[in-house]
């Protein structure tokens, strides 16, 4: 079972929901960028303030040279949401009980 940071299709259906351009969203898969989790760790480490400087310059190095304002704003969006799911996640884990329910994301769901 995929869980909320780990699933493709919850990462497809955010970048829809903050309406991710086709170009960009095909750069990011090509850069290997498909779930939350890999978005969270591939700037910087979870839990540390995202810097704008820094996150422009690691996307215009590793995905788009020239993105539009809406993109760089959606992507730092995600990266910022899937940064903070991930700590919830590990937290999560930590400090759960085996009995815990998971439910499977709706847009893993629908993949299936």
């Amino acid at each position: 079972m995929a869980s909320l940071v780990d699933s493709e299709a919850q990462f497809a259906q955010r970048l829809n929901d903050i309406k991710i351009s086709d170009g960009i969203r095909q750069k990011l898969i090509a850069a290997g960028i498909k779930s939350m989790s890999v978005l969270a760790y591939s700037h910087g480490q979870p839990g540390q303030m995202i810097n704008d400087k820094d996150f422009e310059a690691w996307f215009n190095a590793n995905i788009d040279a020239s993105p539009s304002i809406s993109d760089l704003a959606g992507i730092k969006r995600l990266l910022f949401e899937s940064q903070t799911l991930l700590l919830a996640s590990l937290k999560d884990q930590i400090t759960g009980t085996e009995s815990t329910i998971r439910r499977v994301p709706v847009a893993e769901r629908e993949a299936r």
